[in-house]
């Protein structure tokens, strides 16, 4: 059965041409303009991807998907944003976000097609890791290691976790859902995370141990979402380059309040307010 595409983008010559591009390629694709029929056509057909434009007239990509993370069927479907960014808010690679990517604007058309490919095998590869046993050998099978800290974090695994590939080997000690350690080399901490998330999913060998008699001392400190966003702001800009993976997150982090606001000017919901329900 062919993957279900959901496009959004109000540049409707661009989402003709991304919509015929992918349906070519035997994708079922369905299309929407406006935020709005978006989620109508969400609902009534789960898509398997969607793939968004970042900036809309209604809600950015990024509230998008947080709009999107409020609807049981839709909140795990994995999402591309096509951007002039080629990072994302480190809140968006929260594990209860669900999949998340980013392809950097302007791109050539192949790119388009690779990322919408890995994206869905990644997906899949998430999947499979959430039903199969976390002990002994892993088969990654089109996850990457972001799926793999995802679902080590959302099953609550207590091991540690020994990552191969052919230049290098790494640990990670998990503990109730915590990463507590990392290894490798020379390194320890962040930095040992880092070179471990570095390699092709794909030349990775991956091994889970019971966890030692005694737990390490922590030397992870930062959350794991904002671990994974500067894991790959460094895969995608290099160490050298001063921004940061949190540029432009402003929107993201505005309060509740200010959020539902933003919806109720769309007219995505209605707000009733204590006076109102008074009456």
């Amino acid at each position: 059965m062919a993957a279900k595409i959901l496009l959004l983008d109000n540049d409707l010559r661009l989402l003709t041409h991304l919509s015929e591009r992918l349906t070519y390629l035997g994708y079922d694709v369905t299309t929407a303009s406006r935020v709005h029929d978006a989620v109508l056509k969400g609902i009534v057909v789960t898509p398997d991807l969607v793939v968004c434009d970042v900036m809309m007239p209604e809600l950015n990509g990024w509230e998008f998907k947080r709009l999107l993370a409020q609807i049981p069927s839709l909140a795990m479907v994995p999402i591309l944003f096509l951007s002039t960014h080629d990072t994302l808010p480190a809140e968006l690679y929260d594990p209860m976000v669900g999949l998340v990517d980013v392809l950097k604007k302007p791109y050539e058309g192949e790119a388009l097609v690779a990322a919408v490919a890995s994206l869905l095998a990644r997906q899949a590869g998430r999947v499979r890791l959430m039903t199969q046993p976390l002990s002994g050998s892993l088969a990654l099978d089109g996850a990457s290691q972001i799926e793999l800290c995802h679902v080590l974090m959302l099953r609550a695994t207590d091991g540690v976790v020994k990552l191969s590939w052919p230049t290098g080997t790494a640990e990670w000690t998990w503990f109730r859902a915590r990463l507590l350690d990392a290894a490798a080399a020379d390194e320890s901490g962040e930095e040992a995370f880092y070179a471990a998330m570095t390699p092709p999913a794909s030349s990775l060998t991956v091994v889970v141990e019971p966890p030692p008699p005694v737990l390490p001392r922590p030397t992870i400190t930062k959350p794991l979402a904002t671990l994974i966003a500067e894991a790959l702001r460094r895969r995608a800009q290099g160490e050298d380059d001063p921004r940061r993976a949190g540029a432009g997150t402003a929107r993201w982090l505005e309060t509740d309040a200010e959020f539902l606001e933003r919806l109720a000017a769309t007219g995505l919901i209605r707000r009733i307010t204590p006076a109102a329900s008074a009456r």
